[in-house]
């Protein structure tokens, strides 16, 4: 998989090298702050990354303040 991803990143023109965990990343991190920006419960986003703690789902989350903020205030009672 890692060479696969690799030299499709080198086909498309990628200045970075591009890693199937880098793909991992960025998508997980759109999920969370798509559930942010869409107040859906973080355990959404939890289901569908596989992360069984919240702290380890936050490190995803886009380091703006207002993003965070909004990731703040959607988390479910169930989730804190």
């Amino acid at each position: 998989m890692y060479e696969i991803t690799l030299r499709r990143g080198i086909e498309a023109g990628l200045q970075k090298k591009l890693r199937p965990h880098g793909l991992r990343h960025t998508g997980i991190t759109m999920l969370v702050n798509h559930c942010a920006k869409e107040r859906i419960p973080l355990t959404e986003a939890m289901a569908v990354s596989r992360h069984r703690k919240l702290d380890t789902l936050l490190r995803y989350l886009d380091r703006q303040g207002e993003q965070k903020r909004a990731l703040v205030e959607a988390i479910s009672p169930a989730t804190r």
